[in-house]
Parts: C-alpha cells; structure tokens; sequence
C-alpha cells in the first residue's frame, strides 16, 4: 500500500486552497489511486449553494476526480521514467492538465459532513494523452463517475 500525504499531494499538483480537492491519497499503483476529500461546511462555495440546503456543486466533484486522476499520471510517469526522460516529456509545459470529461453523471447529492472516496483508474496512456474511468463515493455508494482526459506538456 503507498499512500501520499498533504505535503506529497502539494508537490505534484499546482492547486492550493480554496480549489485543493484533495485531502489525503490512501493507496495507489501504475493504474490506480483511491484519494480522500472531507467536504465540510467550511468550505468558501458552500454558503452559495444554496442557502439553506447545502449541497456540493457536481462540478466540484469532477474537479477531485480530475486532480486524483493528474496525480496518477504523475505518479505512472514518474515511475515510468528516468528524471532526465521526465523533463523530455514535459518539455517547456506546465505539466499534466485536465482537458476533458465524457459521460459524467451525477447520481446523489453530497452535503456537509460526508467524507467523498475518489478513485480513478489509468485506462489509456497514448503518448502525452490519459484517459481515467472515475468515481466519487461516499458510504460505498457512487455519487459521481465519468471517464476524464489529461495531457502532459502542454
């Protein structure tokens, strides 16, 4: 079992508070990683959405399924690779971005208090270009899924 702390998480990706989704990695391999996010009513979009009913915004969601997902290619790339062959590969860019989500679909709502499970599988890996099946669930149970795009130096 390897698992990443906030500090590991901080060095690989560029996010930082309020738009850091990810608490904790707890397990992860060349194919898959399960991350941790405690959403909790602090939170800066809660307030927001929506008064009185408190719910995560589904685009919220995506975005920790998307930075899981980054950290794995990070993590496959770079057991994958020498140093030197890493910064070939990324060239001059910024690293690995998330440019596209397909088939998303949001299945139950998320409120203050519940603890989102975020797992992410490798599927594809075609030059700078990976594709992920994802999922976020609380309780066992799927609240989000969808199949995510990243790409590496752009």
């Amino acid at each position: 079992m390897k698992s990443l702390s906030t500090q590991d998480i901080l060095s690989i990706l560029p996010h930082r508070y309020p738009f850091l989704m990810i608490d904790q990695v707890l397990d992860y391999d060349a194919k898959t990683l399960l991350a941790l996010k405690n959403f909790t009513i602090n939170e800066p979009y809660v307030q927001g959405h929506f008064p009185g009913n408190h719910i995560m915004p589904g685009v919220m969601m995506v975005e920790a399924m998307a930075q899981a997902s980054t950290i794995l290619a990070f993590k496959y790339v770079e057991e994958q690779l020498t140093t030197a062959e890493i910064l070939k590969y990324f060239g001059k860019g910024t690293g690995i971005l998330f440019v596209g989500a397909d088939q998303v679909r949001f299945k139950k709502v998320v409120v203050p208090g519940e603890q989102l499970k975020i797992y992410t599988t490798l599927t594809r890996n075609a030059r700078n270009l990976f594709e992920f099946d994802a999922r976020v669930e609380v309780d066992g149970i799927i609240v989000t899924e969808g199949k995510l795009k990243a790409a590496a130096g752009l």
